[in-house]
């Protein structure tokens, strides 16, 4: 998987780096949220581990940005901070994080925390796939394929509904 690591604390990023690495992982690193989010639309990253403070644009900013555009996969991502009171927990899920990772970061866990987003992800590719079946269906059978469509507008409207 393609990791992008964002953290302006070289110790951190190099820490990261090597701990992501030595687990398989493709790891693309910057030190600011104004490149990573540059970085971010000019390639396709599943996951986003990024630092809260930051000196320009910060961690919950990036979060912000990366919930208020439309990728084609989902980008899971982990929040590296020392903040963690309740509002400040709260302030980050509001943001987009989905994970947080306290600093200074255990190698151990963070990898643990990666495992947590990659098994999110793979629902997500589960969900492709039985998405591919339904049309497989509806090329077979018009109209149950134009139910699977119906039946997923109707629960896309009910779950903004709720």
């Amino acid at each position: 998987m393609r990791i992008l690591v964002v953290d302006d604390d070289e110790i951190s990023v190099e820490l990261i780096t090597h701990a992501l690495t030595q687990a398989g992982h493709e790891v693309v690193a910057t030190r600011s949220g104004e490149k990573a989010a540059s970085i971010l639309f000019s390639r396709s990253f599943r996951m986003v581990i990024t630092d809260w403070m930051m000196p320009g644009m910060n961690g919950l900013e990036l979060c912000r940005l990366i919930r208020s555009r439309s990728f084609r996969q989902y980008v899971f991502i982990i929040m590296l901070t020392q903040r963690n009171d309740r509002e400040d927990i709260i302030e980050g899920l509001k943001a987009g994080a989905d994970e947080f990772l306290q600093k200074p970061i255990d190698p151990i866990e963070l990898g643990l925390r990666v495992k947590i987003g990659e098994r999110i992800l793979s629902a997500e590719f589960h969900q492709v796939a039985v998405f591919a079946l339904a049309k497989l269906a509806e090329s077979r059978d018009p109209e149950t394929g134009l139910h699977l469509d119906r039946m997923m507008e109707y629960s896309k409207i009910l779950a903004v509904t709720l």
